[in-house]
């Protein structure tokens, strides 16, 4: 078993495993500097596997700022890929989330909050380009695909999760 405990998130996050018995028997620390960046924090964490890297995508606080990845192949030791796209619209993006679909990369993400825009990519790590205008007004958008082999959107609502079809 393991647990995980957030030391500083400015500095890094530390896993300890367990063993049977509940004594702590190793300690890994995730050391991707976030001081080195303009960011307040980091949020809504999002990891892509692919062809055997890890790729991690988050909220950034920064009002300025375009979504950003990091690639990792161990989930400990990270690389800053930097921006995935230049595209205005994705400013201040929350929530990014990437699925690959269709020997694609699709990207949804609500800037500031406001509503969602799809991107895509044929490179998880970008560059990503805008497909759609934007999709309503709620946050915490995610895309997958159904057993059919179609791509649908799934977002928060006032009356609860609305599912789009993205033909």
């Amino acid at each position: 078993t393991y647990d995980y405990l957030l030391l500083n998130i400015q500095e890094y996050v530390c896993r300890f495993y367990y063993d049977e018995w509940g004594q702590r028997i190793m300690k890994h620390c995730n050391p991707i500097d976030f001081k080195e960046n303009n960011f307040r924090d980091y949020g809504d964490p999002y990891v892509l596997r692919h062809d055997g890297t890890y790729y991690l995508y988050f909220t950034s606080a920064n009002p300025e700022g375009l979504p950003r990845v990091y690639s990792s192949l161990d989930l400990i030791n990270y690389e800053d890929l930097g921006e995935i796209t230049s595209d205005p619209k994705a400013i201040c993006s929350f929530a990014p989330e990437v699925l690959y679909a269709f020997g694609k990369f699709y990207m949804v993400t609500s800037p500031r909050g406001n509503g969602h825009y799809v991107f895509t990519s044929t490179s998880p790590t970008g560059p990503f380009i805008r497909i759609t205008d934007n999709i309503n007004s709620m946050i915490d958008g995610s895309l997958f695909v159904c057993k059919e082999g179609k791509l649908h959107f799934l977002r928060a609502s006032s009356s609860g999760t609305i599912i789009l079809d993205m033909d």
